[in-house]
């Protein structure tokens, strides 16, 4: 969904997945997908902030606090953290899947899309990758249920919710808002008799 002075618009339903395929996307939104977008007057540098605090992970909804934070201090070292090694995967939608491609994607792929997503917004991007002069994350409120499996696979006091997403990307004086649905599936792991939730899976859904 596209965000202009109040108005709200329906993107291209091609523009999906930001989070894991947004630097291959970025190259071909105007020309090939023909995505909307809205030209603003010129917009300041994104102003430097401090590093904001995280939760202990201690609570099913710390793990989505944190990952708002991580958006905003661009910490992906932090992002790392939320991830439940080494089984984390994030799914896509089974319509948006290539044709011979993957349908989930494993940590590490995870990982170093975000790490050079998180740069590019630092204004230091990785190769050919275009800087991003505005980078947002938002995620609505929600409730955690309890499940006994993720992924077909038996798990032990594991939580599951759903939740919209949205993220704004600004690239010179144009706003592009991409808009879904997220599964979370996280996972308990004992920390030294401390219990931590980690997410084991993160599923894109049409909303």
């Amino acid at each position: 969904m596209l965000l202009e002075k109040g108005r709200i618009w329906k993107e291209n339903s091609k523009v999906k997945h930001f989070r894991t395929r947004f630097l291959w996307m970025v190259c071909v939104l105007i020309i090939v997908m023909g995505a909307v977008a809205c030209e603003e007057e010129a917009l300041e540098p994104e102003p430097e902030t401090e590093p904001g605090s995280y939760t202990d992970l201690t609570q099913p909804d710390h793990v989505v606090q944190n990952m708002l934070q991580c958006y905003k201090d661009r910490n992906v070292e932090r992002y790392l953290e939320l991830l439940y090694d080494p089984d984390y995967l994030f799914c896509y939608q089974e319509k948006d899947v290539e044709p011979g491609g993957e349908e989930c994607l494993t940590l590490l792929f995870d990982y170093d899309v975000t790490r050079r997503i998180f740069l590019a917004a630092k204004g230091t991007p990785e190769g050919s990758d275009p800087a991003l002069d505005g980078l947002d994350l938002f995620l609505a409120d929600g409730s955690w249920a309890p499940v006994d499996s993720i992924g077909g696979e038996p798990c032990n006091g594991c939580m599951f919710t759903k939740r919209l997403y949205t993220i704004s990307v600004t690239i010179g004086e144009t706003i592009y808002m991409f808009s879904d649905d997220i599964a979370l599936g996280i996972k308990p792991v004992d920390d030294n008799g401390v219990t931590r939730y980690k997410i084991l899976r993160a599923i894109d859904l049409e909303h």
